[in-house]
This record gives C-alpha cells, structure tokens and sequence, in this order.
C-alpha cells in the first residue's frame, strides 16, 4: 500500500460501515484490524530498515574528518532529499515509506492511518535510526566519527529560536506531503517521492545555519542516543510535532479539494444503507439532453438494479456483491445533478 494510496482506502473503510456503527466503534475496529493485518507488520519492518538506511546515508554524508571543512551545505542538503526521495519510493507498496515521526502523526492526526500504527510505526522508526547511527559509527573511520552528526542550534542561536525555525520547516514539509496525499489532485500522482525530497532540500537549506534542519526527529535521535548527547534533544521533537500538525491540518481543513482527514472520518456514509441493497433507477430531473457516454449507458441501469435485488434477496447481507455493482451505478449519474462528488 503506497503513502498516496491512504486516503481512498480510508473512504473504502468508512463506505462500509454498518448501520449504527458510533465513531468510536469504528476507530476502534480499525485498530485492531490493523494489528491482526499481516501486510501491518511487514510495513513495520520497512519503516525499521528505511529509517536504517535514512540515517546512514543522509547523516554520513555529512560527515568530515578531524581537522577539515567537510562537505559544503548544498551537497549534503541535495544528497540528503535525494536518499529520502528514494527511500520513499522503495517502500511506498511495503509501508508507504514514510520514516518521519512527523509525518506519521500528520497522517493520524488527519484520519488517515490508525493509532495503533502510529504508535508502533514510531517505535520502530526510532530504533531503525539508532541502529543507523550505531552501525554509521563502527563502519566509517575514527577520525571521521566526531559528533556523528548530532544536531545543535547554530552559533548564537537561542532554543526557541531554533524551535521555531524547526516549527516552520515542518509545516512546510506536512502542507505539502498532505496536498500530494489529497484523492482530488489527480495532478500529483507519481510525483509524491520527488516533492517530498525536493522539499527536504530546501528546508535543509534554509534552517541549517538556524536550528540545523533537523525535520526528521530520528535524525536527531539516533546520533543523539548512540553519542549520548540529550540537550537539544527535545527542539527536534517538539518543533517537528507541532508543525506536523498544524501544516497537515491547515491543508486538510481549509485547501483540501474533497474530504479527506478529520472531516472524512466523522462524516456520514454518503451512500444510506437501504439504497446500497436496492439502487434506485436512475431519473432523467432535467429536460436537456444527457451527454453521450451517459445516454448510451443510460438504460442499462435497470439491469443492474434486477441483478443488485436478486442478489441480495437470494444471499441477505451480502454486502460485498451488492457493493461490487455499486461503482457501476454511480458511473450513471446524471453529472448535472452530481453535487456529493461520488
């Protein structure tokens, strides 16, 4: 399951709820489907090894030998969005790719994963970050060790200074990952990786000299644990935090092209639970002419209706074939009179 591919298997879910279902009992109902979902755990692993890799690649790249300038901020900032850019897309079929703290609460806090795995995915992005950074440091020469890439305000650079400059890069960050995610911009399908890195890079560049553009709270853990190195520790979770929120949510409930998040999930099926078992025939409410593909397709609907009730009347409660034909009743509706956006 790709990381784009999230919220229209949100709307698949909640389509299928049954009736009387309270929000709670279907949040509750989708936590536990995803811990008993073995597809669930083997996106938990992705997320251990791609946090691994991130960690590896983007903070050994920035690593100098004792006595030297190191690489210039350009280099390590575009090298580092494009490892990102490539984790993402080797894992989007396995976890999503996501290996952002950030990111996973943006996509809870939205509807768009469960708690429980948030929660796990956390954990484990965590610990494939501090066995990066612990295998980092026994592969590359000592006098290229030094700090191991843990992350400090800039000189001169206050803690709230830096809090909010890692604020800002993460609303950034979450506004646009989310706006990729929204099922109403068919313009961003396949470009989610690129955007993702491409904006990775640019929030290296500007809050390096500021806070040291952490926007990934692993990326200050994992060197942070294994250099046993806690001071600043708490700017790179709290800033990345609150700026994954606010970011995803004011894309969410303000830009987003259809309900996709928050509102999503404490909507109503839009489809009532006795129209599912009997559609109704599809009514001309206009005297002008419908389009072509429409007119042709038009008085095939009836057909569909017979085979909808004759199913249900032979099997009652199958809702997974009296749901299959829903998709094709719904290509019929009159796009005029199509105000729900189904």
């Amino acid at each position: 399951m790709s990381l784009a591919s999230i919220p229209d298997r949100l709307c698949d879910e909640l389509s299928l709820c049954h009736e009387g279902e309270t929000i709670g009992q279907r949040l509750i109902n989708r936590e536990l489907n995803d811990l008993k979902n073995i597809a669930f755990w083997k996106g938990v692993v992705g997320e251990f090894v791609g946090c691994l890799l991130l960690i590896v690649f983007a903070v050994g790249m920035g690593l100098k030998q004792d006595g030297t300038e190191g690489p210039p901020l350009l280099q390590v900032a575009i090298g580092g969005g494009i490892v990102l850019a490539v984790i993402i897309k080797a894992l989007s079929t396995v976890s999503g790719g996501i290996v952002n703290p950030a990111i996973t609460v943006g996509c809870l806090i939205t509807g768009q994963i469960s708690l429980a795995k948030c929660l796990v995915y956390i954990t484990f992005q965590s610990a494939g970050a501090i066995a990066g950074a612990g295998l980092l440091k026994i592969t590359v020469p000592y006098s290229y060790v030094g700090t191991l890439g843990v992350i400090a305000p800039g000189e001169g650079v206050s803690s709230l200074e830096a809090l909010g400059a890692e604020i800002i890069i993460n609303f950034l960050l979450l506004f646009v990952t989310v706006a990729m995610l929204d099922p109403g911009r068919p313009d961003a399908q396949g470009y989610v990786p690129f955007m993702i890195g491409l904006i990775a890079t640019v929030d290296s560049l500007f809050a390096a000299p500021i806070s040291g553009g952490c926007m990934n709270p692993i990326r200050s853990l994992g060197p942070a644990v294994i250099q046993e190195t806690y001071e600043n520790a708490w700017i790179y979770w709290v800033g990345p935090m609150i700026g994954a929120v606010a970011g995803s949510l004011c894309y969410d409930l303000l830009f987003a092209t259809q309900p996709f998040g928050l509102r999503r999930l404490f909507k109503s099926p839009e489809v009532p639970d006795a129209e599912k078992a009997y559609p109704k025939k599809l009514e001309k409410k206009s005297g002008e002419p419908l389009p072509k593909h429409v007119e042709k397709n038009y008085h095939k609907t009836e057909k569909y209706n017979q085979k909808s009730e004759k199913i249900y009347q032979k099997k009652p409660g199958n809702d997974d074939q009296v749901g299959d034909l829903l998709p094709k009743r719904y290509c019929h509706i009159d796009p005029r009179e199509n105000e729900s956006g189904i």
